[in-house]
């Protein structure tokens, strides 16, 4: 049993740490006064001056300088960044330390020649890039485009104006990353950050504005300017970028892991991508990718859940996430917690562009071109882990050999002006071998996941757009249990092969879902949404019950079917399979009201065949706007979701319980605190009805019981084993109060810091209540980063949260019995420590004609903080009977990414 899981190449982590240290030395950007010969500094350079410059272009302010200092500067405006916005403030100091301070700034050098000019010219060290921007802008509604905005490049004098179709077109464009500015009379100005520039590459940045809701005159509409408001669902979301994902420390550039830090989410552990979203199981959660439903985005996903180990998804080509954390709107159905809608960006329509991964977990690719003259474009991704390579090899102590490779492609083709279609093909799949963890261990998992979907878009006129996508699915899993070969018994005739299967179960589901959104702008105060779900499921299980050798102290622990003797020594096989056809309609009205009051009223109605049942799901959503700084939002809702697939097939009669049910209340404020600084503030409460609870134990939840195996009963079935038994007469709540700030990046600093306080708990069939297995009670998530120049960037993330509860070892009848026996009379009564952890990231950019690299430095748990996974029974000392297996210690990733 190992008792931690630590990255056990320190000497590559050192060589990591010094490389980072020592190579700003290399690439060091400081300007030098570079003379030739012996020749001294001209007098007039001496001259003592002051200046006061605020946000100037770059000539101008030579030009002052040179005037004030009298002298004549000599350079090629065609090779300086003119454009480049200048601010200083020095009195009373020689002329030559104001130039130089500004050079610097500009990434240029002072040169003196024979005969004594005054030179500036690029430094030879950090030659000029420069890149293109392109994109369209569409109203965010409607999604019609919007000609005329004019579009800016911060702190610059570079600006387009978009065309007849919405579109525009920056260039040349410094490289690094800037803001852009889009502003037109009757929408409100938005600024996006962190754009990212690279050498001759086009970076492609698509926005939608929103119409003002106050009729007055905004005059500080650019604080608010950087978060837009979502019309549909005004409470509960976090909006999310690519870069957010790919920078964040302790993420591995993955989107689950980023989602971990958001408020009102709690993780089960560190190895798990599971996200319990205010105080809901991790099965709760739904993921969309352009339109269509995918059943998770995580590697070596897990029974009853949308999570996993690690991201499946590459950060690179997300455009948006939208996290919905409560009370989302009457378009999505089926989920009673969250809902991740993410969006894909296209390939490249102009060019082919190429772009190579390689980091510690494995290596990948992107690559991207145009369709047919820029009528559409295609994108292509696939990556491969290396982490079977280098637990094979010992560098790594994560006692599972896993393997893994996903791969995504989209097309999209411009049908004409109007009319588009995108093709979305998204593959995960993988197989994991677990290392001698103990007696009981999960045997090898392999799984493969397909979704094939077509989306269709349509902008049947400037006030009328309609998303409609068909798509099959093919989810594979295949998961057994073994006992382990550690000799823990004294039955010799136990160990005489290394393992001994008990079961092994392949599940295969086959979904086929049909998904329709309508948007029609009535006028600019009345809005309306509506549209059609369908999706046809099947799923099929086959789960083989090995025999095993005579013995009380296995069947003790096993508890299996017995046969009429007593005995359980001879296969089984069984076989089960279920379908099931859903049909969902919905109708949302979005109505500002009073100028300063937004109503989002819908209402859903959810039909399933295989229990011939009808949901009604009323939702309701208020924004009221005090002023353009400050606002008020709250919600109400209805939401069903049914048992996982796997349970419908599994447990007989489980399609006759009634679907789980929850009911949102939400209440919260906004408030924009400066230019690019949000605080939202917000209250909620969740009543939960008709959980399913087995009554062969009556008091675990089974779809909290299913996942969190390390929480409740260790010794519980684990992969497939669901309960043999359902009802569904649980009960439960989760209330709780969110606080997030999130700061963009303006200037040089951006990040953000969420926290919670919540109690998640339930009602078992003996009427007792029980703190669910993700009953955390708080979080805390500070992020912050920190961008000096434009090739550097450091960031860290701080995470502590609550220990969550677990039922206690009995250790008198463990003892006594000699096995692992928990205390059901303090059924999760008893909490881990706290748990805490410090990540730390580097990033350094290098620009080249034509191409970039970004080497990266993430270490996870860099304090390598001792947090307890869960606690066992040795047997082995007396003295101290119970040891604990500690989750993720320290463990650095290096990696690099390669653009051409």
């Amino acid at each position: 049993m190992k008792k931690d899981r630590n990255f056990s190449f320190a000497g590559i982590l050192q060589l990591a740490i010094i490389f980072f240290i020592i190579n700003p030395l290399w690439g060091s950007s400081s300007t030098k006064l570079c003379q030739e010969g012996k020749l001294e500094v001209p007098k007039p350079l001496l001259n003592i001056i002051s200046v006061d410059l605020e946000n100037i272009p770059l000539e101008e302010a030579l030009a002052i300088i040179a005037e004030k200092g009298r002298f004549q500067l000599n350079y090629n405006r065609s090779r300086l960044p003119m454009h480049k916005k200048i601010t200083i403030k020095k009195r009373d100091v020689p002329a030559l330390e104001i130039l130089l301070h500004i050079l610097e700034t500009a990434g240029a050098e002072l040169k003196i020649n024979k005969s004594g000019h005054i030179i500036i010219s690029p430094q030879k060290e950090k030659k000029l890039r420069f890149g293109t921007i392109q994109g369209t802008v569409k109203e965010d509604f409607s999604h019609r485009v919007i000609p005329g905005t004019l579009i800016q490049v911060v702190n610059t004098d570079i600006s387009a104006v978009s065309d007849e179709r919405g579109n525009y077109k920056i260039t040349p464009v410094p490289v690094g990353s800037c803001t852009l500015r889009f502003s037109i009379n009757g929408f409100k100005t938005l600024e996006k950050t962190d754009v990212i520039i690279r050498s001759h590459r086009i970076t492609f940045v698509d926005v939608e504005l929103e119409i003002p809701i106050l009729d007055i005159q905004e005059t500080i509409e650019v604080v608010g300017s950087h978060f837009p408001v979502d019309e549909k669902n005004p409470v509960s979301v976090v909006s999310i970028s690519s870069e957010d994902v790919r920078r964040a420390p302790g993420t591995g550039g993955g989107l689950p892991r980023m989602l971990k830090a958001m408020p009102g989410v709690v993780t089960t552990v560190d190895e798990d991508t599971d996200l319990v979203v205010r105080g809901g199981s991790p099965n709760e959660n739904g993921y969309i990718i352009d339109n269509i439903e995918v059943p998770t985005i995580s590697h070596m996903p897990n029974l009853a859940s949308s999570g996993g180990t690690y991201s499946a998804l590459n950060a690179d080509l997300i455009k948006n996430v939208n996290f919905y954390t409560g009370g989302f709107s009457s378009n999505y159905g089926g989920y009673l917690s969250a809902v991740t809608d993410i969006s894909l960006r296209e390939g490249n329509r102009n060019e082919f562009d190429g772009q190579l991964n390689v980091d510690m977990a494995g290596s990948g690719f992107i690559l991207e071109g145009p369709i047919s003259k820029q009528r559409g474009s295609w994108l292509i991704s696939a990556r491969k882990s290396y982490i079977d390579l280098f637990t094979k090899l010992g560098i790594i102590n994560a006692g599972e050999v896993i393997s893994s490779i996903d791969a995504h492609f989209k097309a999209t083709y411009d049908i004409n002006p109007r009319q588009r279609l995108s093709l979305l093909y998204y593959h995960i799949s993988g197989s994991m071998v677990p290392g001698d963890n103990g007696r009981r261990v999960q045997d090898m998992q392999k799984y493969a996941h397909h979704t094939l979907g077509i989306n269709w878009t349509s902008f049947w006129n400037q006030n009328f757009f309609s998303n409609t996508s068909l798509a099959f699915a093919s989810i594979q899993d295949t998961q057994g249990e073994v006992l382990g070969t550690l000799n823990y018994y004294d039955d010799p005739s136990l160990w005489e092969n290394d393992q001994i299967n008990i079961w092994d179960v392949k599940d295969v589901a086959q979904p086929v879902s049909l998904r329709n959104s309508n948007y029609l702008v009535i006028d600019k105060h009345n809005k309306l949404e509506f549209g059609l779900q369908v999706k046809f499921e099947s799923e099929k299980l086959k789960e083989i019950i090995h025999p095993i050798y005579e013995s009380d102290k296995v069947n003790d622990i096993l508890s299996p079917i017995w046969d009429d003797e007593g005995r359980w020594n001879h296969p089984q096989q069984n076989h089960y399979s279920f379908k099931n056809r859903k049909y969902g309609l919905f109708f949302s009205y979005i109505g500002t009201h009073f100028k300063r009051l937004t109503a989002t009223i819908g209402i859903r109605g959810d039909y399933a065949s295989a229990s011939h049942r009808f949901h009604p799901s009323p939702r309701l959503s208020l924004r009221y706007s005090i002023n353009p700084r400050l606002s008020l939002g709250g919600g109400i809702g209805i939401f069903y979701q049914t048992l996982p697939l796997a349970f419908m097939a599994y447990v007989p009669g489980a399609v006759d319980l009634q679907d789980m049910k929850a009911a949102h209340y939400t209440l919260g404020l906004e408030w924009l605190l400066g230019r690019g600084t949000k605080l939202t503030l917000e209250g909620y409460v969740k009543d939960y009805e008709n959980l399913p609870i087995s009554p062969d134990d009556r008091q675990a939840l089974a779809i909290d019981h299913t996942v969190a195996r390390y929480r409740s009963s260790f010794w519980a079935p684990v992969g497939y084993r669901a309960p043999r038994t359902l009802t569904d007469e649980g009960r439960g709540y989760s209330r709780g109060i969110e606080l997030l700030i999130q700061k963009k990046l303006v200037d040089k600093f951006y990040g953000f810091l969420s926290a919670s306080y919540f109690r998640s708990r339930y009602r078992d069939l003996m009427g007792r209540t029980h703190n669910r297995v993700y009953d955390n009670r708080y979080t805390f998530n500070l992020c912050c980063g920190y961008k000096p120049t434009r090739s550097w960037e450091f960031s860290a993330k701080l995470t502590v949260f609550g220990g969550g509860p677990y039922t206690p070892i009995d250790v008198d009848a463990s003892t006594q019995r000699d096995r692992w026996i928990l205390d059901s009379s303090r059924f999760l009564q008893s909490r881990y420590p706290a748990y805490n952890s410090l990540n730390l990231r580097v990033d350094k950019r290098f620009y080249f004609s034509g191409s970039s690299l970004t080497i990266f430095l993430d270490v996870w748990n860099v304090l390598n903080s001792k947090n307890v996974l869960y606690y066992w029974y040795t047997r082995w000392w007396e003295n101290h009977p119970i040891e604990a297996t500690y989750q993720m210690g320290i463990f650095p990733i290096l990696g690099m990414e390669f653009e051409f």
